[in-house]
């Protein structure tokens, strides 16, 4: 009696549960100094497929590129847009610049 309840209880508390509507959405942020300048360009990459010549850098509404003055600025931004820090390293290129890469996802809402 105790082992058809218990089936009988998962069974009804299986109707009850719902699969889950949103997932996470990644991005990976790309830090590139300016030339002659003390501001820094940011590069997303969401892993869709991009063209060669295609402008993958952070635009304003207008559609202009937004200028950071710090990685910290970048963050701030970012965080207030909803995306959460994953991480972040620091890589060094031949010329012993310091080029950022930063993860950051979002939980959106999956369109079925």
């Amino acid at each position: 009696m105790k082992k058809i309840f218990i089936l009988l209880v998962t069974l009804i508390l299986g109707f009850f549960c719902f699969s889950q509507d949103s997932s996470w959405r990644h991005v990976s942020i790309s830090v590139i100094p300016r030339l002659l300048s003390n501001k820094i360009n940011v590069e997303l990459d969401y892993g869709t497929e991009t063209k060669f010549w295609s402008d993958t850098r952070m635009k304003d509404d207008e559609g202009k590129a937004v200028k950071f003055n710090s990685v910290a600025d970048i963050l701030n931004y970012m965080s207030k847009q909803g995306w959460e820090l994953i991480t972040a390293q620091v890589y060094y290129n031949t010329n012993s610049q310091k080029l950022w890469v930063i993860l950051m996802r979002r939980k959106e809402k999956v369109v079925a």
